[in-house]
Parts: structure tokens; sequence; C-alpha cells
């Protein structure tokens, strides 16, 4: 799939789950972003920008791991504190300061078993592991103006916050259970193949 009706949001419904996972967006469709979905998953899709709309007053989740996304938006009203973002495989290596009142908001935004932030197999984790090994003093990335202080803090200290509000652990690339579906339907024309049925 390369793209979307540009009146999608006007036939599905709005604030809803939708995955649309390991196809051909190279961008976020106006019409995807206009149905703010609450459970949204662009992972696997070569885009390689998000708009800051698909943040802004968002208090669910947002998967654009294995994406060809390197930065999130710069500027983002409104950001909800339970908002969640998987951004693993990305090549993300530093994080904005509208995301730290989800850092502070770890604590109670956790209860889901679903993290703040996941990064794994980004730069920014590869810096995280090499601080916690103690590998290296602080973040590689040059620092920017509007850089998020709590996310850019590797002293000892701050380990605890950081160790809450991201997770570098490996996850499944997609939210649909593609590889179970398989799995299935696999079985299902072994065992048509084993009875002499095929359907």
């Amino acid at each position: 799939m390369r793209t979307l009706p540009d009146d999608l949001d006007l036939t599905w419904p709005h604030f809803a789950t939708i995955y649309i996972e390991a196809s051909n967006l190279t961008d976020v469709p106006p019409s995807l972003v206009r149905l703010a979905p609450f459970d949204f998953s662009l992972a696997l899709n070569p885009i390689s920008s998000i708009p800051a709309s698909m943040i802004e007053g968002n208090a669910g989740y947002l998967h654009v791991g294995g994406t060809l996304i390197s930065d999130l938006p710069e500027v983002v009203h409104d950001a909800s504190p339970y908002f969640k973002i998987r951004l693993d495989n990305t090549n993300v290596s530093f994080f904005w300061e509208w995301i730290d009142p989800m850092v502070e908001n770890a604590d109670s935004s956790i209860a889901d078993g679903i993290p703040i932030i996941l990064a794994t197999n980004s730069p920014y984790c590869l810096d995280l592991q090499h601080i916690y090994d103690g590998e290296q003093p602080s973040f590689s990335t040059p620092m920017h103006k509007g850089q998020s202080k709590l996310l850019s803090d590797a002293s000892v200290e701050n380990w605890l916050t950081l160790q809450k509000a991201v997770v570098c652990d490996e996850w499944p690339a997609t939210y649909y259970p593609i590889e179970f579906e398989e799995e299935c339907r696999i079985g299902s024309i072994e065992q048509s193949l084993a009875t002499g049925f095929w359907w």
C-alpha cells in the first residue's frame, strides 16, 4: 500500500486502533492524521518524518519503529504526559524537550507494561548502553537548543530516570501478529494436505 484516500477520515472511525505495517507509505497521509488514532502503528513503512499533529493531544500509542525516521518533530504543542512512542530500529539519537512531561510521568504510565519510549537498536540506545557500561561519559550527539534535558543527562544520578523512561530491549517488530498469522496459515495448509482436502 502506497497511498490512502484523502477522505478516509469521513468514513473510518476516529480515535480507533489503526495498524498499517510493513507497507510502502513514504509519508503520513493527512486523512490518517485527522482520524487521530488512539493506537497507531506505521511500523516498517519507509517514512522519514511524522507531523507534530500526530502527537499533539494524543494520550495513546504510536509505533514508528523500523521506519527511516532520524528525528522527531522539534515543536509539539500539548504533548500528553501519557503518550507512548516506539522508535525501535530507527536512527533517532536524541529527543526534544516536549517529551520531558512523558519522562516525568514514567512511574504512573508503565502499569500497562508498555514503555514510554521504546528505542531498541537506535543510536540513542547504543549510546545509553555505552554509558551504562562505563564506556562513554555522555551522549555522542551534539546538544541542540530545545533538546530534552532529562533524556540528555547521562549522569549516574539520572540513570533511574533514563531506565524508567527508555527501554532498549527487543520487542516484536509489528503490533499485528504477522508471524502468528503466517504460522496458523501454514499449519492449516499442512493439515489440509495431510487429510487430502484443499480449501
